[in-house]
């Protein structure tokens, strides 16, 4: 299948896509920095995906506020990759940009991504560097990814809600992966898919927003088992041969000790060393952890 036809970026305009599920605490601050872009969107849709009364309430409120550029979606409890592909079937306009409802983005966000997508017209996917927020200031850096394989054996860069992508290719590839049994692995299956259609990816090393830590953080063992299984049952579509899924695998276990030693879980992160990604910083870090020192 043929990567869709280029239209020029004369005038950005995009629609952005807001999931929320259980995000009362959070999901006002994720509708402000949108609202507060330098370069407004041209359509806001949020869709809650059967979770509390209050995230709904508080998304209801906001569709209400602004019907003229904010529409709202309620549907049951379906996942996350169907709350976003419902947001993207709603919208009409040329580039899809996605925000977590726990996240941010910087004010001139859209207006930044924008200007790059102009001057680069043969890109069809862009994605940003993001701060990790509610602890002390680090940035989540990226990489331009310049073949599937990087994409899973150095380790996944792209943050959703540093994603704008173009709406026709979404729809040529039928969206993201849906069912609560891929959630937070869906986007990952995404960006490769996007790869084997020969998609062009480009990326902005400034940071553009803020995200929390979840998913692989907050429930370790259940995260990088659902990758394990989305990559067993897509091996064949992404066109990766079984060297390189045990080297992805390995570089999954190393990611998971990192984690482990971040939270003083020092055996289990030796353990996890021991069989991820071989190395000299492998090594190290599993002398470290030895050592009962975080890093």
């Amino acid at each position: 299948m043929a990567v869709s036809e280029k239209v020029p970026v004369d005038r950005f305009s995009v629609g952005v896509v807001i999931p929320a599920f259980r995000d009362a605490e959070t999901l006002g601050e994720a509708v402000n920095s949108v609202v507060g872009q330098s370069v407004r969107p041209d359509r806001l849709v949020m869709v809650w995906d059967g979770g509390d009364e209050a995230t709904l309430e508080q998304a209801r409120q906001w569709a209400r506020t602004h019907p003229d550029w904010m529409a709202l979606i309620e549907q049951e409890n379906r996942g996350l990759g169907a709350a976003r592909n419902a947001g993207i079937e709603a919208l009409h306009t040329p580039w899809v940009a996605f925000l977590d409802a726990d996240d941010v983005w910087h004010p001139h966000k859209i207006e930044i991504v924008g200007q790059y997508l102009h001057a680069h017209a043969e890109v069809d996917l862009c994605y940003h560097a993001m701060e990790l927020r509610g602890g002390p200031r680090r940035i989540r850096r990226v990489w331009k990814v310049n073949t599937a394989r990087e994409l899973l054996v150095r380790g996944n860069p792209i943050i959703p809600s540093s994603v704008v992508v173009r709406r026709s290719i979404l729809g040529e590839l039928g969206g993201f992966l849906e069912g609560l049994e891929w959630l937070g692995v869906e986007d990952l299956d995404l960006w490769m898919r996007l790869w084997v259609q020969g998609a062009k990816l480009g990326c902005l090393s400034e940071p553009l927003g803020g995200y929390r830590t979840g998913g692989m953080s907050a429930q370790l063992d259940e995260h990088l088992q659902r990758v394990d299984r989305l990559m067993n049952a897509r091996a064949g579509l992404w066109n990766i041969d079984a060297a390189t899924l045990e080297k992805a695998r390995r570089r999954k276990e190393y990611e998971r000790a990192r984690v482990l030693h971040g939270r003083s879980e020092f055996a289990r992160a030796i353990d996890a060393y021991r069989s991820g990604t071989p190395g000299w910083k492998s090594h190290l870090l599993r002398w470290a952890a030895q050592l009962r020192w975080r890093c």
